[in-house]
């Protein structure tokens, strides 16, 4: 089959680009900005600010006091000791937060709808009680527990389904809607040169 009309060409290529952005996004950290920050007393006091990147697909490091690395990967957050011992997590008098708050800063983040202990965590004692969240930050509350160097903490988060809102981006449809006219125009060129 030869298409001999421009205007159906641009109409099967409006076509098939509207398909292709009807793929709905895959919700999760991957290619976020995220920011991690280490908070003590409270859950409302900076500590310490580790830095904002953005999430690739071999994750992304951050590191608090040279000894503590929290990887962020698309779905999962996991925290190690890499320092030359045992870590205690203070939780003294006036100490209601000693851990990590992981946020999403980018322009359009995922909402965060949940989150999980995931299956490689090996510290007794870190559980769900220790892990809070909204739309699009998570907590993590070590307060009191031990770390050893070969001890992981991990949570595994879920995001809201993206595939609900997967609809043509208006520059979609304006493409489509010009492939359409330029081929019922060059049919009425047809036409009108048959008729002649």
């Amino acid at each position: 089959m030869i298409i001999k009309s421009t205007g159906t060409m641009l109409a099967i290529g409006a076509l098939f680009l509207m398909g292709m952005s009807a793929v709905p996004a895959r919700a999760d950290f991957m290619g976020q900005s995220v920011e991690l920050q280490y908070l003590y007393p409270s859950s409302s006091s900076v500590y310490e600010n580790d830095g904002t990147e953005i999430v690739t697909p071999g994750g992304v490091t951050f590191t608090s006091f040279e000894e503590i690395q929290t990887l962020v990967t698309g779905s999962e957050l996991a925290v190690t000791n890499v320092g030359n011992g045992d870590t205690s997590f203070d939780s003294g008098d006036g100490v209601t937060f000693n851990g990590i708050e992981l946020s999403e800063v980018g322009l359009s983040p995922d909402t965060i709808t949940g989150v999980a202990i995931d299956p490689s965590n090996t510290v007794a004692g870190f559980d769900l009680t220790r892990v809070t969240f909204d739309g699009t930050d998570v907590f993590l509350n070590f307060q009191g527990l031990p770390l050893s160097t070969t001890d992981q903490m991990a949570v595994d988060v879920t995001f809201a389904d993206s595939s609900s809102s997967s609809a043509p981006e208006p520059a979609t449809i304006l493409l489509a809607g010009a492939g359409l006219a330029a081929a019922a125009f060059g049919r009425r060129l047809r036409s009108r040169k048959s008729a002649a």
